[in-house]
């Protein structure tokens, strides 16, 4: 497997309750190479060939689960005690992209993983 390509964006918005939110990435997104969660979805054919998606401009689905903390940057609930992963608007974060199967309608979509918090 090739070096994974890592994007800038911003946060656009992240709700800290349900965990999720989305980002704003930096460069256009058209024509990114995509590496699937589920290669086994693809034929024989689809696998000789690089796996190209293209999106205009879309904001990218982040998920709690996908967020990496660097330099200590974790947030807390209030209490000292627990902690967790969360976003805030107008963070500056690097990710990769990674086309990830919908729970809810079964469509492979585009989705922010391995999200940093970046100064």
């Amino acid at each position: 497997m090739s070096q994974t390509r890592k994007f800038s964006g911003i946060i656009k918005w992240f709700d800290n309750q349900k965990g999720y939110g989305f980002i704003t990435s930096i460069e256009p997104l058209n024509m990114v190479d995509v590496e699937s969660q589920y290669e086994e979805r693809l034929n024989e054919d689809e696998k000789s060939k690089k796996f190209y998606q293209t999106w205009s401009d879309e904001d990218l689905f982040c998920h709690y689960t996908s967020i990496k903390f660097r330099d200590g940057k974790e947030r807390n609930d209030g209490d000292g005690k627990a902690t967790f992963k969360t976003l805030e608007q107008n963070d500056k974060v690097e990710f990769i992209i990674r086309e990830v199967k919908d729970p809810n309608s079964g469509i492979f979509k585009p989705q922010a993983l391995d999200i940093v918090i970046i100064k």
